[in-house]
């Protein structure tokens, strides 16, 4: 991407696409580049840092622990068998599902 091209708005960079007066290489880089934060997450199109330390640590992670969290309390309040191993195995999945997420991504 050209150095005019970043410092141009989303908004004016279509407009200036649709004028010709940037390369057609940086329309079609901003063309095809995902909205979706976890669409440019899947796609590596993040930078490093922003995808393993909030991506992969911060957001996987206090998730994780907060479902950990939730399913000792579900545990220490009596529930019934049912609850907690369902409970258990929708935070064991979710672990599993966000750690391959993160781990796309990074």
């Amino acid at each position: 991407m050209s150095d005019t091209s970043k410092k141009i708005g989303e908004q004016q960079h279509y407009r200036a696409c649709a004028a010709n007066v940037i390369s057609s290489a940086d329309c079609a880089s901003i063309k095809s580049a995902p909205r979706s934060p976890n669409l440019r997450h899947w796609r590596r199109n993040l930078s490093l840092p922003v995808s393993y330390w909030i991506n992969a640590i911060i957001l996987v992670g206090v998730l994780t622990i907060i479902l950990f969290a939730a399913v000792a309390a579900i545990v220490n309040s009596n529930a019934g068998l049912r609850i907690v191993s369902f409970a258990s195995l929708s935070t064991l999945l979710f672990s599993a599902a966000a750690w391959f997420w993160s781990m796309v991504g990074v």
